[in-house]
This record gives structure tokens, C-alpha cells and sequence, in this order.
């Protein structure tokens, strides 16, 4: 058979397919909203009663209009240590600011400077706990994870004494999510005017682990 007699394949051109995308059947529906992305609950019901998520960070500190990093880890500590002084002021300040900018205070004094995650990381937990957004456990948490990942970036570049600095700081902060943190919790719920915490607070010291969802 000549190939000139070969069936034409039909096409369809790009007005006719950008006509089909928007056609009333493809449109979305009136009054249609997607649905919201479902934040996942604590692990415990303690912090449930609080309802505050983890992970709340601020990482436009620092960053290049490309969002690069503009900053040294020597240059940003002096915008931590001073942040945690000016959160610590706050009326209601917990804890947190006020042992943040006295451990930064020190690093800051013996040259130690801080990577740029870990840097939104503190800068987030100072924002999320005085804005109710994040919680003590989840503050400390963040931080262990954070400078975990710290100390194996600088161990496999030969920094050991950064290395060894961050590891503590990790072995610190992940303590104080299992005791100091809990605990400041504990007594802020019990003393709380609300009476879902006080019963959430009251009730875990019996069974703790009613508390699990």
C-alpha cells in the first residue's frame, strides 16, 4: 500500500484541549474548599489538652532574597543569645529564653558559633512558645534533633570540638524533653484555669498512660 494512502492521525489542537480543561464538567465546584492538611496529634494526652504542634520555625533570619544562608554560624549566634534576652523580658516567659540565651551567652563568649537550622530552630521555639504555637517538649526536641544532625556534619568534617559541643547539646536538650520539660508542664496544667488541664494533669498522676491517644 503507498504510504501517502495511509490514514491521516487526527490531532487535537491546543485551543480545543485548553477548552476541555476549563469546561464547566472539569471546573471545580461552587462553594468547593479543600480540605485542610490534619495536624498530627502528640503522642500524649497531656500535650493533646495543650494542643500545640511541634516543628514551629522562623527561617527568614538569615536568609538571602534566593533564600540562601547571608550569614556565618559566628555571626548568627549574637542574633540567638540575643533574641532569648529579649524573650526572656517577656511577661509569662518560661523557662526556655532564659536558659537559652545563658547557654548562648557562654558559646558565644568561647567562639562558638551556630548553623543556620539549628539557628531558625531556637529562634522558631522562642517565637512558637511565647505565641502558644509551640510547646516545651517540642521546643527541647527540636533542638536534640538539630544539633544531633549538627555534630555528624561536623564530625565528618574533622571539627571535633564543634562536634563534641553540639552531641552534648543534643544529649541535653533530649534529658530535658524527658524530665525538666514534662514537669514544668505538669505544673503549669494543674495551676491552669482551665478545667480540662487540671484534669489531664491530675489524672496522669495515677495512670500516665491513660493519657495516650
Amino acid at each position: 500500500m503507498p504510504i501517502n494512502s495511509l490514514p491521516k492521525t487526527s490531532h487535537i489542537s491546543s485551543t480545543a484541549a485548553s477548552s476541555a480543561a476549563t469546561s464547566p464538567a472539569n471546573a471545580p465546584k461552587a462553594g468547593h474548599t479543600p480540605s485542610k492538611q490534619k495536624t498530627l496529634p502528640a503522642a500524649l494526652g497531656m500535650f493533646n489538652e495543650i494542643d500545640k504542634p511541634s516543628g514551629h520555625k522562623n527561617t527568614s533570619f538569615g536568609k538571602s532574597a534566593g533564600g540562601a544562608p547571608s550569614k556565618s554560624p559566628a555571626d548568627l549566634r549574637p542574633n540567638v543569645t540575643q533574641t532569648a534576652a529579649e524573650y526572656a523580658a517577656k511577661p509569662g516567659a518560661t523557662y526556655y529564653p532564659h536558659a537559652v540565651h545563658l547557654v548562648s551567652q557562654a558559646l558565644q563568649d568561647n567562639k562558638f558559633g551556630i548553623t543556620q537550622s539549628s539557628h531558625d530552630g531556637v529562634i522558631g521555639n522562642l517565637q512558637g512558645l511565647h505565641e502558644g504555637k509551640q510547646h516545651l517538649v517540642g521546643a527541647h526536641l527540636t533542638e536534640a534533633v538539630g544539633f544531633a544532625g549538627d555534630a555528624l556534619k561536623h564530625g565528618a568534617k574533622l571539627e571535633f570540638g564543634d562536634a563534641a559541643m553540639t552531641g552534648a547539646g543534643a544529649v541535653v536538650n533530649a534529658a530535658a524533653a524527658g524530665t525538666a520539660a514534662p514537669a514544668h508542664m505538669f505544673e503549669d496544667m494543674r495551676k491552669s484555669d482551665k478545667p480540662e488541664h487540671v484534669a489531664a494533669a491530675l489524672s496522669s498522676l495515677t495512670d500516665f498512660g491513660s493519657l495516650a491517644d
